[in-house]
């Protein structure tokens, strides 16, 4: 995982996760992106206002209730790019405004890696506004919520390759 806040407050942030599964195994379950982007641990849902359709696409409008121990805010955001079988762009923006309350993008890429394993691609592009805090502390709030989302991520994926380890036998 990569971190780096510069002297502007511009957030850059990259974690990959090499996961047990072939990509298409692995796109299977990040397609369904309302459920997949809530192993994020703030992310308590992802509701599209302006949608009923099953799977989000690009320009959709987001609202994602944000809460760490049942409290936080709700954010908003678009689906900004939709790569089929390959990832997406989401941005995740405060309601007071788009340069308040931490403005940033998260992509998720895939890549295959072998037959059976794959690699996910987590980047973080933003603008650090909170001037209160230390460049440390929010590299170090960064750090938890990524390394916080990887561990999620990972178990999931663990656990969807023994499934289909026990049903193969």
């Amino acid at each position: 995982m990569r971190i780096t806040i510069d002297r502007a407050r511009r957030v850059r942030a990259t974690s990959s996760i090499e996961l047990p599964l072939p990509a298409s195994a692995v796109w299977g379950q990040m397609r369904d992106a309302r459920r997949f982007l809530t192993l994020d641990p703030l992310h308590r849902r992802v509701i599209t206002p302006y949608s009923c359709e099953p799977l989000l696409r690009q320009g959709d409008h987001l609202r994602i209730p944000h809460r760490l121990a049942g409290v936080g805010p709700d954010r908003v955001g678009r689906v900004l790019r939709w790569v089929e079988g390959r990832g997406y762009v989401i941005s995740d923006l405060s309601q007071r405004g788009p340069r308040r309350g931490f403005p940033h993008v998260c992509a998720y890429w895939l890549d295959s890696v072998s037959p059976t394993r794959s690699r996910l691609r987590i980047d973080i592009h933003g603008r650090w506004t909170a001037r209160w805090t230390t460049r440390a502390l929010a590299r170090a709030w960064l750090w938890w919520v990524m390394r916080a989302t990887e561990q999620r991520i990972a178990a999931e994926f663990r656990a969807i390759a023994r499934r289909r380890e026990t049903a193969a036998l």
